[in-house]
């Protein structure tokens, strides 16, 4: 089965990774999704980028559901989204609880065709990538294979997990657990794995809590992966030792592996992993003797309360992401950045966010796509469409705003942010997939269409 979209040459033939793009999720409330790709000139080159104005493609649709089970914290992902290469495809990947699984949840990942001018789904095959799950989990896609990180405690395990799963046959690789002890995984990308003590030949990297003593601080850190989701690289700390060290977001900017987190107050003063109220960008490069792998690019000051930063990269353009109080609000702000991590453009205010809502972004050739979940506070019945709205709407280089969908009505969401992959095909458009209360008060995944109707 061909994959979704081709790379360009990059300024190192070593670091051609993928030949389809290369998709990247950040964990919680700010996850986004972005296709990487090299790019040309020293990793600096850009695709071409025609925005679009989307519309609503029929109503949104009930993707997965159990008689007696949840489908929570969704996640989608395009295993094919160009039509030359065969029909639209996605893979929606949740986590499954309740009913006779309370203590043994589990992280499916589904199959679905999608027709190109319609809603309708077509369901495909099912497998269980996350056995005894205890959180969402986390899903990139590389060369030929989708790898899924997340929490288990399977026999013999305890701790982060990655196993990868084949694009074309769904088999499934073995769980590669990260360090024993290991909890709340962070970030997976795809990029290069490590070859010889360089960056080279197709892999992943991945972020997560470290292990701690009840009551101690503790740190973030990452891994480089092979292909079969093998750590070759780390574990290296990204984050000083704290009570509750940030979430960071990495990207591949076919450069290099960026890592962004979000301080307060809480960073030690002369700590070379943090800048008190910023936000930090740091690079990984490989390791050589006597040398950090860790290395710090720059920080951007930023108002109270910064949190959830998210990593996006398309066409050479790579973009960060992070929420912010001002005054009684709070906003959602970006800056550009170059493939090695300096700040190029911005910081911008993209658009005024309430404390609940629960925010992602999506970089691609459509452009820049965020999409937020908000309760709409009737009284209507939760599990009614109008209990909340789902928010799309996209932005330009210079964070205006192009284009803004009608607010799309859905019942209460339940779960992590909404999830959004771009597809190809005419007209292009994109996948939204969120969790919400069901008909039968269960929780299910339900998958929305919007497609362009303006630059295609």
């Amino acid at each position: 089965m061909a994959l979704a979209l081709a790379v360009g040459c990059g300024a190192r033939s070593t670091l051609e990774v993928s030949e389809e793009g290369v998709s990247s999720s950040g964990a919680g409330a700010g996850s986004s999704s972005s296709v990487t790709t090299s790019g040309t000139g020293g990793g600096g080159g850009r695709l071409p980028v025609v925005p679009c104005t989307y519309a609503l493609s029929g109503d949104p649709q009930i993707a997965v559901s159990f008689p007696d089970r949840h489908a929570i914290s969704a996640q989608v992902i395009t295993t094919n989204g160009d039509p030359s290469g065969g029909p639209l495809e996605v893979a929606v990947e949740y986590i499954a609880s309740g009913g006779s699984s309370t203590l043994h949840p589990e992280n499916p990942i589904t199959r679905f065709e999608l027709q190109p001018a319609t809603a309708d789904l077509i369901p495909g095959a099912t497998v269980v990538a996350g056995i005894e799950s205890h959180s969402y989990g986390l899903l990139a896609r590389g060369r030929g294979r989708l790898a899924l990180a997340w929490y288990t405690d399977a026999p013999g395990l305890n701790g982060i997990a990655v196993r990868t799963v084949d694009v074309a046959n769904n088999a499934l690789g073995g769980v590669n657990q990260l360090e024993p002890g290991s909890f709340s995984v962070s970030s997976i990308v795809a990029g290069p794995s490590l070859m010889g003590g360089q960056l080279g030949g197709p892999g992943f990297a991945v972020a997560w809590r470290r292990p701690a003593d009840p009551n101690e601080p503790t740190t973030r850190a990452m891994a480089i992966l092979d292909a079969d989701a093998t750590m070759v690289g780390g574990p290296y700390d990204v984050t000083p030792a704290l009570d509750s060290p940030p979430s960071p977001s990495l990207i591949w900017t076919g450069e290099s592996y960026l890592i962004a987190n979000a301080y307060g107050a809480e960073c030690p003063p002369g700590e070379p992993l943090c800048v008190a109220d910023a936000l930090t960008i740091h690079r990984y490069e490989p390791p050589v003797p006597d040398a950090e792998p860790i290395v710090a690019v720059t920080s951007i000051p930023v108002g109270e309360a910064a949190r959830r930063p998210r990593l996006l990269h398309y066409g050479g353009r790579t973009l960060v992401l992070w929420e912010e109080s001002v005054g009684d609000g709070r906003e959602l702000r970006s800056a550009e950045l170059d493939t090695l991590g300096n700040v190029v453009r911005g910081p911008l205010t993209l658009t005024e966010l309430q404390s609940e809502d629960r925010w992602t972004a999506h970089a691609s050739d459509q452009g820049i796509a965020l999409a937020y979940l908000r309760p709409s506070g009737d009284d209507g019945p939760p599990d009614q469409p109008g209990a909340a709205h789902l928010h799309v709407f996209n932005v330009d280089a210079e964070g205006s705003i192009l284009a803004t969908v009608p607010p799309i009505p859905i019942t209460l969401p339940q779960g992590a942010a909404p999830s959004i992959a771009s597809l190809g095909g005419e007209p292009r458009s994109l996948a939204i997939a969120w969790s919400g209360l069901g008909p039968d008060g269960l929780d299910v995944t339900f998958l929305a269409r919007l497609r362009c109707t303006d630059g295609s």
